[in-house]
């Protein structure tokens, strides 16, 4: 079956972008499907195409490139041995990569001289060799790997001087050792900065060891840990997400406030009440006005980025000079950092993703992990509307500009019923018409009259909850699923909330409850959302769930939610956890 490519001008753009890919032919460009550019100042590249080929090239010094020999490559060359593989993630550390399958399996090449490899030897490996299976993610540092597996467990590998390993000694490990100290928690993340690991629980609880030097753990003090310990912050907020430098940590938290701690001599922290010789060894809020959805850094840089949820792209750190800038055209001379001159607070720059984040202003000039070019798109395309939805927030439950008010156990909430119809076909439809709940406005009132003079409609709302349709109505507006700060109980809101976007065939918003139901899952509400999954016939949520709770099988059957549930579905989960056991 022949394959069409679009060829879409920007596709080739954010590619050539990169210096190392200027080689390549514009026909090679539009089959390229993911991407990672490592090495020395980027000179080394693996390529995923959109038919699943592997294809690498560049300085092959260590080596890098798993294709039997040291020889530099100059051109693209498939790599055999994984093909039609299905890698969908790659990582690397200083001299090893890894590649993760779509099934789990996990492959390794290059150097092995701490058994960073993770099979059993110290000779390095020309070619890709087979490691292990079931993990869902990787992480790389220096010369330590962890993987998470598909039960949230966390093992680890490779050089351990430091306790990277998080088993308690400083022995280096040739093959994957589970990290125990973990086993009573349900992980979500891994991230590696150069000797440093962290694991983020699904619960928001944050875990730290290995290299401690310039305080990049967050403990509050410099010693390297053996075992992973809990992180404190100054307020009770879950994290997110962690982002790894080489000697300092970013942490994102669901607020979308950013705290860092570690070394500070190029301002990576972004905080500029701290001083850059002295870094901080305790996480420490950035002060930006602006909040945030992701962070990045790379385990052998001083450099950091974020992009805010209004979609603007943050660069702060040691970033590239202009001198050596190849891709200047679509900058102004305010853009570029000044010479010599590090970043000391976030920046906010005319980029809107990752990848250009890192390839104008790293140093280095490589990608921290996988670029996936239909992702970055969609979030470019996202990215624009973002900057758009900036200006909507602004207007959402604003009375001077509304020209219709819903009313909800005597709360209002302000909106604007032409923004509502190109949001939701089903409000479309509602309010094309005339709503069943609809009151009598009293046009002398100035209170129904908007500062243009319209007169503002008012709408009965009874079938959920005040809570229930301000979550809604702010995340049309805004594309941010939040609750009010009255919420008494966030967890019943967001099934009533997942229970709205099934009735009103809202696919996005339904997705997005799925997405935030993943990451609360734990055993209180495991059975619970169970039920959930069952009734929406949410199939790939219902697999998780099971594979969650065979990991806490025990826990689980002791739950009140469990107990609580028919007979049946007790039945039902048991049998499906014993189908996979």
């Amino acid at each position: 079956m022949m394959m069409i490519v679009v060829k879409d001008p920007r596709h080739n753009q954010s590619l050539l972008n990169w210096p190392i890919l200027h080689r390549l032919e514009h026909s090679f460009l539009h089959q390229i499907r993911s991407f990672l550019v490592f090495g020395d100042r980027g000179t080394e590249v693996l390529i995923i195409t959109v038919n699943d080929f592997i294809y690498t090239f560049g300085e092959n010094k260590w080596p890098s490139l798993p294709l039997g020999h040291r020889d530099r490559i100059e051109r693209p060359e498939e790599i055999v041995e994984l093909r039609k593989q299905k890698i969908i993630d790659i990582v690397y550390g200083q001299r090893h990569v890894m590649a993760r399958t779509e099934v789990g399996e996990i492959y390794s090449w290059g150097d092995n001289r701490f058994g960073q490899l993770g099979n059993n030897t110290f000779f390095e490996s020309l070619k890709p060799i087979l490691v292990g299976n079931h993990i869902q993610s990787l992480a790389c540092g220096s010369y330590h790997t962890l993987a998470l597996t598909i039960t949230g467990q966390v093992f680890a590998w490779g050089r351990n001087n430091y306790g990277q390993i998080g088993i308690g000694s400083n022995h280096d490990q040739l093959i994957p050792v589970k990290v125990s100290a973990l086993d009573n928690e349900n992980i979500r993340i891994v991230k590696c900065g150069s000797s440093h690991s962290f694991a983020l629980t699904d619960n928001g609880k944050l875990y730290a060891w290995g290299g401690n030097s310039f305080g990049q753990l967050g403990l509050g003090n410099c010693i390297h840990q053996t075992m992973p310990t809990i992180v404190k912050f100054s307020v009770d907020v879950p994290v997110k997400s962690v982002a790894c430098g080489e000697y300092h940590t970013l942490i994102l938290m669901i607020t979308g406030e950013i705290y860092s701690c570690g070394r500070n001599d190029q301002w990576q922290l972004g905080c500029t009440q701290i001083s850059s010789s002295e870094g901080s060894l305790v996480p420490v809020r950035i002060s930006c006005q602006d909040r945030f959805e992701s962070i990045a850094s790379h385990f052998a840089t001083n450099f950091s980025a974020a992009i805010s949820t209004s979609g603007y792209c943050y660069v702060w750190g040691d970033c590239i000079q202009p001198g050596e800038q190849q891709q200047q055209q679509q900058f102004t001379s305010t853009d570029i950092v000044e010479r010599s001159s590090p970043i000391r607070e976030p920046r906010q720059t005319p980029l809107i993703s990752m990848a250009e984040a890192f390839v104008h202003y790293c140093r280095k000039r490589v990608t921290p992990f996988l670029f996936d070019l239909a992702y970055e798109e969609r979030i470019r395309m996202r990215t624009v509307g973002s900057r758009l939805v900036e200006r909507l927030r602004q207007s959402f439950n604003d009375p001077a500009t509304s020209d219709l008010e819903f009313i909800i156990d005597g709360q209002s909430i302000y909106v604007h019923q032409w923004f509502l119809q190109l949001s939701s076909t089903y409000l479309d439809r509602m309010l094309s018409g005339e709503w069943m709940e609809t009151i009598s406005t009293n046009e002398n009132d100035s209170k129904n009259v908007n500062d243009n003079g319209k007169i503002r409609k008012k709408i009965q709302l009874r079938t959920y909850s005040y809570e229930v349709f301000y979550a809604y109505f702010r995340y049309l507006y805004t594309d941010i699923l939040e609750f009010p700060e009255t919420t008494s109980s966030s967890e019943q809101t967001l099934i009533e909330l997942l229970d709205l976007a099934n009735c009103y065939l809202d696919l996005e918003l339904k997705q997005k409850c799925i997405n935030m139901m993943r990451h609360n899952l734990c055993v209180a509400n495991c059975c619970d959302y169970y039920q959930l999954a069952i009734r929406y016939q949410l199939v790939d949520f219902e697999k998780e769930i099971i594979i969650y709770a065979y990991s806490k099988i025990f826990e689980i059957c002791r739950s009140v939610g469990f107990k609580s549930m028919s007979g049946d579905l007790c039945k039902a989960l048991l049998v499906a956890i014993s189908e996979m056991a």
